[in-house]
């Protein structure tokens, strides 16, 4: 028997789940990852995935750029 040891990782955000996030629509997601206005990501086939760890630091960057304050528990409003 072989024992195939994993690390813990956590399923990468998908564009629609950050287009959400940030209370856009979908297209405009992607007219800003196409002008690189959008956190890192990569293409799994024909998916485009943004690593958790690396959007929230993204999201820390702009947050200190723009001087917002919000609390990533209680998330965005938008309505």
């Amino acid at each position: 028997m072989v024992m195939i040891m994993t690390k813990n990782v956590e399923k990468p955000f998908t564009l629609k789940e950050v287009a959400d996030m940030q209370c856009i629509a979908i297209g405009t997601a992607r007219n800003r990852l196409t002008k690189g206005k959008m956190p890192p990501s990569y293409r799994l086939g024909r998916l485009r995935l943004f690593d958790r760890e690396s959007y929230f630091q993204w999201l820390e960057g702009k947050k200190k750029e723009t001087q917002l304050s919000f609390d990533f528990e209680e998330g965005m409003n938008c309505e």
